[in-house]
C-alpha cells in the first residue's frame, strides 16, 4: 500500500467514525450524562488504548521529557477539549445545521496556518476543493430550510469557529513539533492531558444513572466505550496519522467525510427524513473531497501513457 493510499484511507477512516457518534452519544445526553462528562470518559479511554497500543509496538514514543509532556497535554487540550466542549455549547445557542456548515471552516483554518506558520502556497485545486465541499456542507445541513430564524447568536458562531479551529490544530501543532516530537506522542499524551483537564469539571453523579436498582445499563456502557474507541481512539488517532502520509489540508478537507456519514446515519438509524438537496450536497462534498487525489492520479495516468 502506498503512501498516499494509507493517508487516505486514514483521512477517511476518521471523520467517518465521527459521522457515527450519534449513535452513541444521544442516548448518553438522553440519560443526563454532559459533553464535559464524555469528553473526559473518550480521551481517557482514547488516551489509555493509545498508551497501550505504543507499549505494544513502539515504546520510545512515550519517552518524553517534562517540558515534552506539557506540550503534548496542552495540545490535547487546546486541539480535543476545547474542540469538543465549544461544539457542545454551540449547537445549545445555534441550529445544529448552521454549527456543522461552520465546523467545516477547519480546512480554511489549516490553508490560513499552512501560509502564516509554514510559508506554504495553496494549491489551486485544493482551494476548488475546500469551495466545493462548503457548498456541499451548506445543502447536507440543510441550512436551505433550516429555521434560523433568531438563532444566529453570537457566541454560538464564534463556538462553532473554535470547534473548527481545534479540528485544524490537531493537524498544525504535531506539524509545528515535526522533529520534537512524534505524533504519536502528542496523541497519547494529548488525550490523556485533555481527560484531566475535564475531569476538574467532570459530573461524577451523572454516571449513576449506570447503575440502577434493577442492574447495570450495558446499553449506556456500550455506547461510553463506542465513544472512547472507534470515535476517539481510532478516529482522532487516524486523522492525525494521516497527516503522516498526505499534507494536512488534504486531511483537513477529507474531514468533511463525517457530513456524509451524518446524514447518511440521520436517514437510515434515527430515520430522519433526507431531501433531495441533502443527497445531492453529499454527492459534491465527496467530490470535493476526493478531487485532489484524484487529479494527481489523472495526471500521474497521463503521464505514464505520454511515456508509452
Amino acid at each position: 500500500m502506498s503512501d498516499r493510499t494509507k493517508g487516505l484511507t486514514l483521512a477517511i477512516l476518521g471523520p467517518a467514525l465521527w459521522g457515527i457518534m450519534g449513535i452513541f452519544i444521544r442516548p448518553l445526553y438522553v440519560a443526563g450524562i454532559t459533553r464535559l462528562d464524555i469528553t473526559f470518559v473518550r480521551c481517557l479511554i482514547g488516551g489509555l488504548l493509545y498508551m497501550g497500543l505504543m507499549l505494544i509496538t513502539n515504546p520510545s514514543v512515550l519517552r518524553v521529557n517534562g517540558r515534552g509532556l506539557i506540550i503534548c497535554m496542552l495540545y490535547g487540550v487546546c486541539s480535543y477539549g476545547i474542540g469538543f466542549v465549544s461544539y457542545s455549547i454551540a449547537i445549545t445557542r445555534i441550529s445544529v445545521a448552521i454549527a456543522t456548515v461552520l465546523m467545516f471552516t477547519a480546512p480554511v483554518w489549516v490553508t490560513v496556518l499552512n501560509i502564516i506558520i509554514f510559508r506554504d502556497r495553496p494549491e489551486k485545486s485544493k482551494v476548488l476543493a475546500i469551495l466545493l465541499c462548503f457548498i456541499g456542507a451548506v445543502l447536507a445541513a440543510d441550512i436551505i430550510h433550516a429555521n434560523i430564524g433568531g438563532s444566529l447568536d453570537p457566541l454560538g458562531i464564534i463556538m462553532s469557529l473554535v470547534n473548527s479551529l481545534g479540528m485544524a490544530t490537531q493537524l498544525i501543532i504535531p506539524r509545528f513539533f515535526n522533529g520534537k516530537y512524534e505524533k504519536d506522542t502528542m496523541i497519547a499524551y494529548g488525550f490523556l492531558g485533555t481527560a484531566l483537564a475535564c475531569m476538574l469539571g467532570t459530573k461524577w453523579s451523572h454516571f449513576s444513572v449506570i447503575f440502577t436498582d434493577s442492574g447495570v445499563d450495558w446499553k449506556l456502557i456500550v455506547c461510553l466505550l463506542g465513544m472512547g474507541v472507534l470515535c476517539t481512539f481510532v478516529s482522532n488517532g487516524s486523522y492525525v496519522k494521516a497527516s503522516e502520509y498526505i499534507d494536512t489540508v488534504s486531511v483537513s478537507i477529507l474531514s468533511a467525510v463525517e457530513v456524509v456519514v451524518g446524514v447518511i446515519v440521520s436517514f437510515a438509524v434515527f430515520h430522519e427524513s433526507m431531501t433531495v438537496l441533502q443527497g445531492i450536497g453529499a454527492v459534491i462534498i465527496m467530490f470535493g473531497a476526493l478531487y485532489p487525489n484524484l487529479k494527481v492520479k489523472f495526471e500521474e495516468l497521463r503521464g505514464t501513457s505520454t511515456q508509452l
